[in-house]
């Protein structure tokens, strides 16, 4: 499928999410640094605490030792016992890491979308059915996260008024840290003895690893093209850890 996109989309994706890119924003800091938001999309390894609000969601890190080296040594909803990825680029692009959109949401308190907004989630995916193959009730896939956003952007433009909402958005940095889920589905598919993308009973997967990597790439770059028709021009995205260098269960 191709993708027409502008030269200044093009010039201001850093890098695109898939395991074999490098994550370096080195560059980027100096542009960001008077940025007056930050938008965070992606999974836990940038979930700020959103799973928290989800009540059918069990994958949540609100308990102890997740939290026990961050500021305060509680645990916040990150899945880590300090800061995540969202905290640390964060700190890189001289930002404060933005508060979780379904708190923000959920307590009235709008106005702090001024300051941008996380919509990561444990166990999110690019892919829509990532979470459900992977049985994780109620984590917030790419899609959704970007719906919400879009809300956020209504907000921004009725209490800003749509130019300065867009000017907002435009000087504000995008931060996508997602898809490790969607390579953790294929390969907990490989090994297993049913095939969650055919349903038959198999131990080798009918998608090719280029398949799947080609699939991702697709729709990461249909959804990155969905926020920048929204407002948003600068994007960071950061790398995949390496899986196979995880535990089989």
């Amino acid at each position: 499928m191709a993708h027409a996109y502008s030269s200044e989309m093009r010039i201001k994706i850093l890098f695109v999410l898939l395991p074999f890119m490098v994550f370096d924003i080195s560059n980027a800091r100096r542009k960001a640094v008077a940025a007056p938001a930050m938008f965070v999309f992606g999974d836990s390894l940038a979930d700020v605490g959103n799973n928290n609000y989800i009540k059918l969601s069990f994958l949540k890190a609100n308990y102890a030792p997740n939290g026990v080296d961050f500021p305060g040594h509680k645990a916040t909803g990150r899945f880590s016992n300090g800061k995540n990825a969202a905290d640390f680029i964060a700190e890189k692009l001289g930002q404060s890491s933005p508060l979780p959109y379904l708190f923000l949401a959920r307590n009235n308190e709008s106005a702090n979308f001024l300051n941008g907004a996380s919509f990561a989630s444990g166990g999110a995916g690019i892919f829509d059915h990532t979470s459900k193959r992977l049985r994780i009730q109620g984590a917030i896939p790419m899609n959704t996260q970007i719906r919400y956003y879009a809300k956020v952007q209504i907000q921004l433009e009725q209490k800003l008024g749509k130019s300065s909402a867009r000017a907002l958005s435009a000087k504000s940095p995008f931060v996508i840290v997602i898809g490790n889920n969607d390579l953790l589905d294929y390969f907990h598919s490989y090994f297993s003895t049913q095939d969650s993308y055919s349903g038959s009973t198999t131990n080798k997967r009918t998608m090719t690893p280029q398949v799947l990597v080609d699939s991702m790439l697709g729709n990461i770059t249909e959804q990155i093209q969905q926020i920048y028709d929204l407002g948003g021009r600068n994007f960071y995205c950061g790398r995949n850890r390496t899986i196979g260098l995880l535990s089989r269960n």
